[in-house]
């Protein structure tokens, strides 16, 4: 049986961990994209909620599109602004499904996150999504 100052310790080496510059960013980033996905959430479909943007400058826009969602925010994670750019411009060229792809990719990072805080290697999780992606290819 444990005691309690060795399930401490065990949780502050954890924490050591995500405390690092690669760790910590790779989980600010991965609660940024799940912020997104939060956002546009109930969006989705004509019985989606509408979403009121407020500009720097207090002008207000209201939307349920996702595509203007994505581009009007002021998104400051690197990695979250790349993903909402790559959907607009899937929105741009089909012209829909901009929220159904956030929503697929914010699960899809959710369930990364569970692998990382297991102590899987971020390189694995890459591969592994590389090789869904070539099955789906198929």
């Amino acid at each position: 049986e444990k005691k309690m100052n060795d399930i401490k310790n065990e949780k502050k080496s954890n924490n050591s961990e995500i405390s690092t510059g690669k760790g910590l960013s790779m989980y600010i980033s991965l609660n940024a994209i799940k912020g997104l996905q939060e956002v546009v959430r109930n969006s989705l479909g004509p019985d989606g909620s509408w979403k009121i943007l407020v500009s720097g400058s207090g002008e207000l826009k209201i939307s349920k599109n996702g595509n203007f969602l994505l581009r009007e925010m002021q998104i400051q994670n690197p990695v979250a602004s790349l993903i909402a750019r790559t959907i607009s411009t899937q929105q741009e060229k089909i012209g829909d499904g901009a929220i159904s792809i956030l929503l697929i990719i914010g699960e899809l990072f959710r369930n990364l996150e569970k692998f990382l805080e297991k102590g899987v290697h971020p390189q694995i999780l890459c591969e592994g999504i590389d090789l869904g992606r070539r099955g789906l290819e198929k």
